[in-house]
């Protein structure tokens, strides 16, 4: 329950489920202060997000570990300042989770990290690139020491030799690799 008050200043008890709606009339937060300093949201004014959206941010916010409605309600600003579709991003992303978490650890980590690789192959393009042409790197551009290399700078999206050589050889199909006289290779 959230306190809420009407422009003639009626104050009354209202359920989580129905801020959205109150907040559509005009009702304010008559409670609410910024006691969480430091966020995003601590000049922002819940009057400036859409209703729905603080109605479930405050709900994920109580779930997560709010100790009160009023301090979900900050932290739900905090993250609307940052990004105002935040939550409505927040479930569309627990819905594909709950889908993918139905495979095997191993095939969910394989798809996540698929994606990443893929959805920044031009960021992975640039990566290799400077790897390959570094100077400390000169005559060991081998498979493995370019993954080691990238797993050294950028962790592990590139762990996966399958989707790396994949990058390697539409590389090499380009012929951005050219320049290499021929000290790269696929064991």
């Amino acid at each position: 329950m959230m306190r809420m008050q009407r422009k003639d200043k009626v104050i009354v008890e209202v359920q989580i489920d129905d801020i959205d709606k109150y907040l559509l009339k005009g009702w304010i937060f008559p409670d609410y202060v910024d006691k969480l300093k430091g966020g995003k949201g601590d000049k922002s004014s819940y009057r400036d997000f859409d209703p729905l959206q603080i109605k479930i941010g405050v709900k994920i916010e109580l779930e997560h570990g709010a100790e009160n409605p009023l301090q979900a309600l900050e932290i739900t600003l905090d993250h609307l300042t940052e990004f105002d579709k935040y939550y409505y991003h927040l479930s569309e992303m627990e819905s594909v989770m709950e889908k993918e978490t139905k495979l095997s650890f191993s095939d969910y980590i394989k798809k996540i990290a698929s994606k990443i690789v893929l959805s920044n192959l031009f960021e992975d393009y640039q990566r290799i690139l400077s790897i390959i042409y570094d100077d400390n790197m000169s005559g060991k551009n081998t498979f493995k020491n370019i993954q080691d290399r990238l797993i050294d700078l950028y962790g592990s999206p590139y762990t996966d030799s399958k989707i790396l050589k994949e990058i390697l050889d539409n590389l090499v199909k380009k012929d951005l690799l050219s320049m290499l006289n021929g000290d790269y290779y696929i064991p």
